[in-house]
């Protein structure tokens, strides 16, 4: 007995029995995510009015300002893969960046004064 292998009704050279698929055309945005990405967008301006007089550029400054790690991390994200540079124009390239912890006045003050303790 013979052990037939299935092969699909169709060659690859032949598409006339393929079935056309359905569905958005390649790079079409999802419905559901365009409204999302705007709803997004509308409440970070309307709390942005909360912190300063330009909505949604008065969020992301607090933001910086308050909470550098997620801001950085979105920052990284909308910032352009690739840099395309004019020969004649002096651009500087940046190849490193590095992410510094800032200490307070404050804190720094409160670690003084407990090493003064011990």
């Amino acid at each position: 007995m013979t052990h037939e292998k299935f092969f699909p009704p169709w060659n690859n050279d032949d598409n006339s029995l393929r079935i056309p698929r359905r569905g958005r055309p390649k790079g079409a945005c999802n419905q559901t995510t365009k409204l999302l990405k705007d709803a997004i967008l509308i409440a970070a301006e309307q709390a942005g009015y909360h912190h300063g007089q330009e909505g949604l550029v008065s969020y992301l400054q607090y933001h910086a300002l308050n909470n550098p790690v997620p801001f950085f991390s979105l920052l990284a994200k909308v910032l352009p893969l690739q840099v395309t540079e004019e020969e004649e124009s002096n651009v500087k390239t940046i190849s490193r960046i590095e992410i510094v912890p800032v200490v307070s006045k404050k804190s720094a003050q409160d670690t003084k004064t407990f090493t003064e303790i011990s």
